[in-house]
């Protein structure tokens, strides 16, 4: 990082008024032509009394040479740190400060004013203090100076200023251990990126600083691989801004800061190359799986009715199995689809009562073995979800007859509308759930119900939860009326096996 003292090439704009501490503006020859309220509230004197007088007739006599010394030295350019002086008060005693100096020159590198400013130093304790002006204290700056650096660290900032009409760069340690280099090995000029910058980078980079000139807008931002010392290559972000231009616009200086981003640029990648193989899969699962499977079942039904009574049951086993798969590839093909959604899903208002009425006619139709039955009317409410809501029921249902060894399925859905959620019931009555899966059943994988991949329970639960949902496996009798129990049968063969209640957000609810 550049010391302040050496940033004096560039043209300073001050406003001495709206400063919290002592400031004077000093010329060439050491002359006051300016001074700001905090100045006169701590040396008493009034400002149009000091303008146009020599600052070191206001110096104690004993440290007016150490002034003169140190003004020169800030004056050529060279590294000079804040000195103790005793300056006049108006009344006559000494009030002793700490000055610092800044220098600004014109683009030709000439002087044109010194900016001063000083802190007031309590003798008796020797620390800084001004409290009367409201400025900082040393003490208070190197704490707030340290814990921006240790902020810089700790993100893995690295800052550079770039002179861009000499093409040299001031970069920090930070920028170069970033890379593994010292700041030497690094070295200052542009050359010198320009040679560790991947040329794909060095594009972009150039692309988006054209823009930022060209469009004037805040700060510019660029992601680039550059070359490490041990040869690897580093994602790093630069994000800078022009801070100087000449009278036709054309930048002469830049800064900002280099971003450490090699661990989240490699796993947006790692994400990426994921997401086009979820794509790939699902055109495989979708388009050939799935298509073929669509043939072997139309050819194996064709032969209902050609088939002698020993190769019926094979036929029938041939038909349950093709559907079965034919299904499993549906289930597939949404769940790649939710993995590739990521997390953010958009949301719409649905009409439960036509989902849950299509999804229950198709499984009717896949199913006609099965009895699916709906009890009491299903309300006209709008629930938060997406197009995907469909799976979550038809997974429910299907799981409702394949995993059931009654010789007629059957499965009965129920609806319960609450203040801000609705609960839908899905019971079957196969064999139920025991205990020690209930609270795994949803993993992804789980091959709890009789086997299966187990991925159609673990769709359901990811979708109903992103709908600001959750879905369950009921307790005895949970989600159906007081009178009714899922154990026991009752007048209307209420089912007796496993119990799903699903509770989505109303959408009215959001608004």
């Amino acid at each position: 990082m550049s010391d302040p003292s050496q940033q004096s090439a560039q043209p300073v704009s001050v406003d001495p008024s709206a400063l919290p501490y002592p400031y004077q503006r000093l010329t060439r020859n050491g002359h006051i032509s300016a001074v700001n309220e905090a100045w006169v509230t701590v040396l008493g004197y009034e400002a149009a009394n000091v303008c146009g007088e020599q600052f070191g007739e206001y110096v104690h006599s004993g440290d007016r040479d150490n002034f003169r010394t140190a003004f020169d030295r800030f004056v050529a350019g060279e590294r000079s740190s804040p000195i103790e002086l005793d300056i006049r008060h108006a009344d006559g005693h000494p009030v002793t400060v700490m000055l610092d100096i800044r220098v600004e020159r014109d683009h030709n590198g000439r002087f044109e004013n010194a900016h001063c400013q000083f802190t007031e130093i309590d003798t008796a304790s020797g620390a800084g203090s001004v409290s009367n002006t409201g400025g900082d204290t040393d003490a208070d700056f190197s704490a707030t100076e340290e814990r921006m650096k240790l902020a810089v660290k700790g993100a893995k900032l690295g800052i550079w200023d770039w002179d861009m009409e000499a093409d040299e760069v001031l970069r920090d340690e930070l920028l170069a251990n970033m890379l593994g280099y010292s700041p030497a090995e690094m070295g200052d000029q542009l050359d010198d990126w320009e040679q560790l910058v991947h040329p794909d980078g060095k594009q972009r980079h150039d692309e988006a600083l054209a823009e930022h000139i060209d469009t004037d807008t805040d700060f510019y931002q660029c992601d680039y691989r550059m070359e490490t010392k041990s040869g690897d290559w580093k994602w790093v972000r630069t994000m800078g801004t022009v801070v100087e231009e000449d009278d036709d616009g054309t930048p002469l200086r830049s800064v900002g800061i280099h971003l450490d981003i090699d661990e989240q640029k490699r796993n947006q990648l790692k994400l990426a190359r994921r997401t086009e193989q979820l794509e790939a899969l699902n055109r495989v699962v979708r388009h050939d799986i799935r298509n073929d499977m669509n043939v072997l079942h139309m050819w194996a039904t064709e032969l209902e009715g050609h088939v002698d009574e020993a190769g019926a049951e094979a036929l029938e086993q041939i038909l349950s199995s093709s559907r079965h798969i034919i299904e499993l590839t549906k289930v597939a093909r949404e769940f790649i689809e939710s993995l590739g959604a990521g997390d953010e899903l958009d949301m719409e208002p649905i009409d439960l009562r036509e989902v849950l009425s299509n999804e229950v006619n198709t499984q009717r139709g896949a199913y006609p073995e099965a009895d699916f039955r709906i009890r009491g009317e299903l309300p006209s409410v709008t629930v938060r979800a997406n197009g995907m809501l469909s799976s979550v029921f038809r997974n429910l249902l299907v799981n409702a007859v394949e995993h059931n060894d009654s010789a007629t399925p059957t499965v009965t859905v129920s609806v319960t509308v609450r203040d801000q959620t609705v609960a839908v019931r899905v019971a079957d009555d196969g064999p139920g759930i025991a205990d020690v899966l209930k609270d795994e059943i949803f993993g992804k994988g789980t091959k709890g119900l009789s086997g299966g991949t187990g991925i159609g329970l673990y769709l359901v639960e990811t979708l109903v939860e992103s709908y600001g949902g959750d879905v369950r496996i009921a307790d005895d009798g949970e989600g159906q009326e007081p009178s009714v129990s899922n154990r026991q049968e009752s007048e209307d063969n209420e089912p007796t096996g496993a119990v799903f209640v699903v509770a989505l957000p109303l959408y009215e609810s959001d608004h």
